[in-house]
Order: C-alpha cells, then sequence, then structure tokens
C-alpha cells in the first residue's frame, strides 16, 4: 500500500487520530493527578468540557494531513459527508431519528431509577426530595406549585431541553470523532459488531484519567475504569445504529447529550444525606440491563421507520468515496455489514451480510 492510501484509507490515520485525541485529552487532565487533587482539583469543571473537543480536534488533524496527501496524488475526499455532518440523505428521517432519540434517553433514565428503587439499590425520598431540596436551594418542595411532583417534572423537563441544547456543542466533540470518523473505520475493518464494540472500548478508555479517579463511580476508586467499559460499549451498541441508519452523526450527538444532561436525575432522588452507589444503580449495573434491552431491540424498531432507498444511497456513496480515496477506482474490499434496509445486524449473520456486500450482492 502507498504512503497516500495508508494514511488516506489505512492504519496510518487511525492511529494519528488515536494519538491525537487521547494525547490532547489526557493531557488536559493530567494535571488533576500532579496536582494530587484529584477530582478536586479547582479548574477540573472548566477542562472537561475542552477535553471532550479533543476528538473532534483529531478528525481535523486527520482530515488536513489526508487532504494533503490526496491532492498530491490525485485523490479524491469528501469526509463532511462521510463523517455525518450533514442530515444524510433522507433529512425528515433523520430528524425523526433525532426527536425519538430525544424524547427515549430521559425515559429510559427514569425506567432505571424506578428499577433500581425496586431492587433496592437506590433508595427515592419522593415526599421530600432532599437531594434535590439542597442542591437547589429550595426551602421545601411542599411549597413550591405541585409539590414534588412538579418539581421533578419540571427538573427533568429543564435537563432534557435546556440541558440537552446547551451540551450539544461538547457532545459533538466527542461524537464526530467516535460515531462519525471512528466508527465507520473500525466496521470498514472489522464488521458491524466488532467494529461498534471497539469503537465503545476506545471510548470508554480516552476516560481513563477521570475514571481512575473515580469520577464516575466514587465508591470504586481505581476500578471505576474497567467499570466504566461496559457502560461506553452499551451506549456505543446503541447509538452507533442511529449513525449507521441515517448516514448522520446528528442523532447520536443528541443522544450522548441526553445522556450527559439527564444521567443524573437519580441522584436528585434520594434523602439529602444519602449517597447512593452508581456502580450498581442508574449508570451502574441496572443501567446496563436497561441498555442491552434497547441494544436487543433497537435495530427491528429502526427497520421498520427506515428508508430501503435512502439507506442504499448511503452505502452506495460510502462505497464510491472509498473506492476514491484508496486510489483503486474499484469498491473497498471490505465493507461494514449491514442487515435488511441497512441497519446493523449483530451477530454471526454480520460476516455473511459483509460476504455478500464485497461479492457484488444488493444492499438490501
Amino acid at each position: 500500500m502507498s504512503q497516500a492510501q495508508e494514511l488516506t484509507t489505512g492504519k496510518g490515520r487511525i492511529g494519528l487520530f488515536l494519538a491525537v485525541s487521547f494525547g490532547l485529552g489526557w493531557a488536559l487532565v493530567l494535571p488533576a493527578w500532579w496536582s494530587g487533587a484529584g477530582l478536586g482539583w479547582p479548574v477540573l469543571g472548566a477542562v472537561l468540557p475542552v477535553m471532550m473537543l479533543a476528538p473532534t480536534l483529531a478528525v481535523l488533524v486527520v482530515w488536513w494531513r489526508a487532504r494533503r496527501i490526496a491532492r498530491r496524488h490525485g485523490l479524491r475526499t469528501d469526509w463532511p459527508r462521510r463523517t455525518g455532518l450533514g442530515l444524510g440523505p433522507d433529512r425528515r428521517r433523520t430528524w425523526r431519528v433525532i426527536v425519538a432519540t430525544w424524547v427515549a434517553v430521559p425515559v429510559l433514565v427514569i425506567v432505571t431509577v424506578v428499577l433500581s428503587a425496586a431492587i433496592g439499590v437506590l433508595h427515592l425520598d419522593l415526599p421530600h426530595l432532599g437531594a434535590l431540596t439542597a442542591s437547589s436551594g429550595l426551602a421545601t418542595v411542599e411549597r413550591t406549585p405541585g409539590g414534588a411532583a412538579g418539581v421533578l417534572a419540571l427538573t427533568m423537563l429543564q435537563a432534557t431541553i435546556l440541558g440537552t441544547t446547551l451540551t450539544v456543542p461538547f457532545a459533538f466533540g466527542e461524537e464526530w470523532g467516535w460515531r462519525g470518523w471512528l466508527q465507520p473505520e473500525l466496521i470498514a475493518r472489522w464488521g458491524t459488531t466488532r467494529g461498534l464494540v471497539a469503537t465503545g472500548a476506545i471510548w470508554g478508555l480516552w476516560h481513563a484519567p477521570l475514571t481512575l479517579l473515580g469520577y464516575n463511580y466514587p465508591s470504586l476508586g481505581p476500578w471505576a475504569a474497567v467499570w466504566f467499559l461496559p457502560f461506553s460499549i452499551l451506549v456505543a451498541l446503541a447509538l452507533g445504529p442511529l449513525r449507521q441508519a441515517t448516514g448522520s452523526v446528528w442523532p447520536a450527538v443528541v443522544g450522548h447529550a441526553a445522556i450527559n444532561s439527564t444521567a443524573g436525575f437519580g441522584l436528585l432522588v434520594v434523602a439529602a444525606d444519602d449517597q447512593p452507589d452508581s456502580a450498581w444503580s442508574t449508570i451502574g449495573v441496572v443501567g446496563w440491563v436497561v441498555l442491552a434491552g434497547v441494544v436487543a431491540v433497537l435495530p427491528r424498531v429502526l427497520r421498520r421507520s427506515t428508508s430501503s432507498r435512502s439507506v442504499g444511497v448511503v452505502l452506495k456513496e460510502d462505497r464510491v468515496a472509498r473506492a476514491g480515496e484508496d486510489g483503486s477506482g474499484q469498491d473497498p474490499s471490505r465493507e461494514g455489514p449491514v442487515a435488511r434496509h441497512g441497519v446493523p445486524r449483530l451477530g454471526p449473520s454480520a460476516g455473511r451480510e459483509a460476504d455478500t456486500e464485497r461479492t457484488g450482492g444488493p444492499a438490501r
């Protein structure tokens, strides 16, 4: 493989992407370790949003490098479309998926909280909402319009609408890198299931400087880094198919932003002096079970709502773009396997779908 092919389609650009995204992201958080302050580092809250932009910077670096080499060798690139910056071939369907994701995430968070309370790993304080009252400065929920129910509804609505909207730019900073750029690269090499799992694992490891400090699971200390991996992989298996089915990164961006803004809801519905163990509730084991259920039913839901014609356009355009970038003029030797109507199929059958794509069979 020539240098041009290696840096525009091969392992070279994946290595460059990982070096920039991990190097910059980790460098921003390492002072929390050096200072000895850990999660108590005074500027950590300001650093985290900047850290979320590291994968986007990595995409821009790889894009700039590949574009220079492509021009020198007469190759062509179309990374805005390839990385899902647009809304895909069917904009209406993409908007429907975005709205559905925006609504579904807080609903799933509530389901997780209810299940956590039902099995006893989360102890609710619904009459008084001690934690929420303490964090919001309310004197008492009984004196507010609607009481506890009204406060809860308003809090979740605010987190869902305002919180998600404000978080979208930073969620994009991650998602354009992970789901927009890296996921298609890994799927093209390893197939759908392994590509999605690898994307989630890499995404989880990227958080290591924080999770080793117990960022998401304070009770676990350094073991939080290991505990976070199932969560990150399951989220990748849930958000990844949205990217594939629409040809757009924006459903994953909104999903990521909604998770960040609403996942802490369970910490607000307990007593003020309660310290729920997130390793088992919310984003812990109970959350994993809820996400696994989503992953199981999502392909069927997407197949029902996906236009075979629009996804066929996504697959055809992607093959043409890859053919142009590797300079061969032919379809690439490996395409990410898809199920009927372009929705990713997980499991052993994925390999057979890939074989059909590689032999020129119809993109069903």
